[in-house]
This record gives structure tokens, sequence and C-alpha cells, in this order.
């Protein structure tokens, strides 16, 4: 992979060597030394200071034999060592239908697909992971990493984990876990699924339910408004959920608070985002970008006159080159201004009442933005009409490129 003169991801991996292997090793030597009938043996060592240098060879074999064992999981905050072979095959280019990027604790790159499988980026490997692989989808809509360092796949069929030991299948533990209290706290994970949404706080599973008591879901309806499409915990400690038709619901681990003034409920709330003022951003498939200050929701869309009412009162997919309605991820830079990625109209950015739109025609790679990413060391991933990536330092758009 090249960026520039350096990788994507511009770090180096560095295997660390976990305290298993120390202690394989030395009780590995003691066994042989004992059978050869040495008496010389050298000094205690950090991995085996409360043992004698003597000891029967079946209480060596036994060392031996726990060393083997599977390593229990990190600890909360650690990050997860990597997998001891590559994961995947190996690939030179992306495919298409691309819609989630991801940059993990370690640097590497995890870009999802809607219907091919996952890309897993290094500084010197792309390798392709699909259902073969352990995946439970091929269709991935977004990946996300707990404070164990295990990634995490939402799909059409499910949940599933990738730790050390490998993909393992979550979707029956999520679903059936136990109906009590919740109680939000940073980095933990919301997964939300037919019977609600389900907390994950690196230890245990908690569901809960934000839809009114009385809802029922139409059983011959496909539509389900309250469907959750995004979420964020504000700094506050507030989860907010954007759905599909109801608006945005904010959540303090005892009630729920609905908005859906303002066009907010018109369609499916794709992104939610906290600025440094503390504002809550909302980016809305049809009626456009929302801000709620703590006191009022303000459709900036409709206040600029830059709707458009084909796609949201028609419901006709009418793209619009020069309309903020159908916006899909909302980041900002290191200057504070916000970035705005629409479907349809390219990047638009927002510093103060300064609202600029930026096109292929500013070099741009592409004017339908899937997904926008924070770099590590600066800047944006950006995912352009599905088919590429490319990083932005503010200046101007550099594609990733693969050898």
């Amino acid at each position: 992979v090249s960026w520039g003169t350096k990788g994507p991801c511009g770090l180096v991996q560095r295997r660390r060597v976990p305290k298993t292997e120390t202690l394989r090793g030395e009780v590995l030597g003691l066994l042989k030394r004992t059978l050869r009938g040495e008496r010389n043996f050298p000094a205690r060592s950090a991995s085996l200071p409360m043992f004698p240098r003597t000891l029967p060879p079946f209480v060596l074999l036994g060392l031996l034999a726990a060393c083997n064992a599977r390593e229990a999981p990190p600890a909360a905050g650690a990050m997860a060592p990597a997998a001891a072979a590559p994961l995947g095959e190996p690939a030179r280019t992306l495919g298409t239908k691309l819609d989630w990027v991801f940059q993990d604790s370690r640097g590497d790159l995890w870009i999802a697909s809607n219907g091919q499988g996952v890309y897993h980026c290094t500084d010197s490997s792309l390798r392709h992971i699909t259902t073969k692989h352990g995946l439970c989808s091929d269709h991935v809509w977004k990946i996300e990493q707990d404070a164990n360092g295990a990634l995490w796949f939402t799909t059409p069929k499910g949940f599933c984990r990738l730790d050390e030991r490998g993909f393992a299948d979550l979707t029956p533990i999520i679903r059936n876990a136990p109906r009590v209290p919740v109680r939000p706290a940073p980095g933990d994970l919301y997964f939300a699924h037919e019977g609600g949404i389900c907390q994950y706080n690196g230890r245990s599973f908690v569901n809960f339910t934000i839809t009114p008591p009385d809802y029922r879901p139409e059983a011959n309806n496909a539509s389900r408004p309250y469907s959750v499409y995004c979420w964020l915990q504000d700094r506050a400690g507030n989860v907010w959920f954007g759905t599909e038709q109801k608006g945005v619901c904010r959540f303090d681990g005892r009630s729920t608070t609905w908005f859906s003034e303002a066009g907010l409920s018109d369609a499916a709330v794709r992104c939610i985002f906290q600025d440094r003022a503390g504002h809550l951003w909302f980016g809305n498939n049809g009626a456009g970008l929302f801000r709620y200050d703590g006191h009022t929701l303000t459709n900036l869309t409709e206040a600029r006159g830059l709707g458009n009412p084909a796609f949201l009162k028609e419901h006709r997919v009418a793209d619009d080159p020069v309309s903020l309605a159908r916006v899909w991820t909302l980041s900002d830079d290191a200057a504070g201004q916000l970035w705005v990625g629409t479907i349809d109209a390219g990047l638009w950015t927002l510093a103060g009442e300064e609202l600029v739109q930026h096109t292929t025609a500013h070099g741009l790679p592409g004017n339908s933005i899937w997904m926008m990413a924070k770099a590590q060391g600066g800047g944006h991933w950006v995912i352009t009409d599905g088919t590429a990536i490319s990083r932005s330092d503010g200046q101007g758009f550099t594609p990733l490129r693969f050898r």
C-alpha cells in the first residue's frame, strides 16, 4: 500500500511477545536440561522466580501444557493482540459499494462493503475478508472497536466480533440479553436489533427499548419507523439515536426525549455529531442539516433555502447537485469547521455562518460522499461514489493507492 512516501496508516507494526511465550521457552529449556541429566542450571529469571531450577519432568510437562493454553482476553482498555496468521486473502484493489471506513487503535484501515465483505489495509498489505473467513455476512454496515480492542461488524444478518481468537457470531447473545436498567458509560457500544437496543460495556450485554410501551410493528408493513440508523454518546453521557421516521431520541439511562420538529422526522437520520461547543448536529436523508444547541432545534437546510422537495415530498430519487438535503456523514476538522457529506451534492463546510460547497470542480474525487472518518495524524478518510477512498488534509484529496 502506498500513501505518498508512507503507508495509509503511517505506523510500523511491532509484535509484542506475550508473557506466556517467554515462560513457555524457559519451561521447555528446563525440561530439555532435566531430561539430559544436567545439574547446573542458570540463575532464576523473571519468568520463573518462584520455582526451583530442578523440578520433576511431569511437573515441567504440566507447566508446558498450561503455557500452550489460550491466553485470557485482554483487559478493558488494552489493545487486542494481532492474530497469529493473516486473515483473509491477498488483494490488489478494493471492490465496489464501499460504505464504511474505520481506523483501529493499531492504525490499520478496515473498509466495509455492501456485498463484498471487508478489506483490511495495513502498511504492508491489503487483504479481503468474507464469510469464507468467518464474517457473518458480506454486507457490512458498520465497524467499531470496543474497550478491549476487539472489532465489531454490524451486518443485516447480525453482529460478529473479531479478536485474537478469530471471528465469533454474537447475534444470539445480543438479541437474548437480559432486560435490566441501563447505565450509559463512556466506551459502551450499542447494537440495534428487531427486539430493541443492546448495550455492551466490554463485559456484559443488556437490552432496553426506546419505543413507546404501546408500540407494535405492523405485521405486513416492512417500514419500521423506530429503526435505529446511528447513535452517539455525548460528553454529558446521554446517548442519542437517529431513527428511520421518528427523528432523534435522547436516552439518559432513565428516560427518553424525542426530537422530531422542523422536519427532523420526515426521513431517516443517518448521522449524529457533537462539535467542540457541545452542539449536536443531525444529518437527515431528505430534510438536511439540523443543529441542536441545547435549547432550540434548527433546520439549517431550510433556513438557507437548500432543500430538495422532489426527493423529500414526492419520494422520487432526484439528486440535486446544489442542495444540502441528503446528509449522510458529519465530522469536523482541526480548525473546528463542520464537514457535511451529502450523497448527491458533494462536501460542505460550515465555519461560523459561512457555508461553502466543495465538488469535483474543486478537486473532490466524487460528489457522492458515502462516509467520512477522522484519520490518525489528522485529516479525514473519505469514501466517494462507493468506489474510492481518499485522504484529505484540508487542502486537497489524495487517493489511497495499492502496490
